[in-house]
């Protein structure tokens, strides 16, 4: 009788799906580097990756958080300043896209990511969105990580310290990144899924600012609101 039993509680063992995982690291997906150095000018990726997808997704969303609140303006490559300034690096030194890494980059129509400084609710908080078109027509498979963005930060005009004319200064400053928010789109709304690792750090190897610390911790949050608290 309890050989009996045991054989169909194996096959809902055995059927049941994985919960979507994500995970934040820099450089490639599957070298897990959660604290990045300083090693001159260059890009610095950061890359958004997620094993446990099963099936079609539409998109998804992310809006990342930072600490210090506002950025260094050797980070700094927001198209928009609440307060009217003027950002070091500005739009064009941020980049995004997928590929070329240790994983399959999910199919994807349309990548995207801009920063901005400040909001009525948040004066002077660095806020950076990213936005994700995945393919409808892929079907992904639970077992296979998938590389679902980079985000470049082309840092050939960042110096440590003050900096000067030309240049945008204090890449030395210790820093993390979070994920503030993530939502995960698929037929009829929007997917269940967790988080694997939702921050990493710059120039803390040992955590000091104890991150996510200051930086808005991940939630569940729905976009809308999301979107009108940093408009």
């Amino acid at each position: 009788m309890r050989l009996l039993l045991a054989v169909p509680l194996l096959l809902l063992a055995t059927t049941a799906h994985a919960i979507p995982a994500i995970r934040l690291t820099w450089d490639d997906c599957n070298v897990i580097t959660l604290d990045k150095s300083w090693s001159g000018p260059g890009p610095y990726t950061l890359v958004v990756s997620g094993v446990g997808l099963s099936g079609a997704y539409s998109g998804m969303s992310l809006v990342f958080a930072f600490n210090p609140q506002r950025v260094a303006p050797a980070w700094d490559v927001s198209q928009l300043d609440y307060w009217g300034g003027t950002p070091c690096q500005g739009p064009s030194r941020l980049a995004v896209t997928a590929g070329g890494g240790t994983c399959p980059a999910y199919p994807a129509t349309m990548r995207e990511a801009f920063m901005w400084e400040g909001s009525i609710t948040q004066p002077g908080q660095t806020v950076l969105q990213v936005n994700i078109g995945f393919d409808p027509a892929f079907s992904a498979s639970e077992l296979q990580r998938y590389e679902l963005v980079k985000i470049v930060f082309d840092h050939a005009n960042s110096v440590t310290g003050p900096g000067g004319p030309g240049t945008c200064g204090y890449a030395d400053v210790p820093m993390c990144v979070n994920i503030a928010f993530a939502a995960l789109g698929q037929a009829g709304g929007q997917a269940t899924f967790t988080y694997e690792r939702s921050y990493v750090t710059w120039q803390d190897p040992m955590n000091e600012r104890n991150c996510p610390g200051g930086a808005v911790p991940a939630q569940a949050k729905t976009w809308g609101a999301i979107r009108a608290q940093y408009r």
